[in-house]
């Protein structure tokens, strides 16, 4: 899903997070398998934000 990344003036935002459905669906999660995920795909979300703020503010 890299690249289905939100971007804004100052870089990536979040996830697109429609786009995680279609990505359930290609790999036949059901809707309650992706309720189960959802948080901890939230919490790689958050990590992965943290990482590239700190990566763009040491330029």
């Amino acid at each position: 899903m890299y690249t289905q990344w939100r971007t804004g003036a100052c870089g990536a935002t979040g996830l697109d997070y429609t786009s995680i459905r279609h990505v359930a669906g290609f790999l036949g999660l059901t809707r309650s398998e992706v309720v189960d995920v959802f948080p901890d795909i939230r919490v790689m979300e958050a990590e992965a934000l943290r990482v590239m703020a700190e990566q763009r503010d040491s330029k």
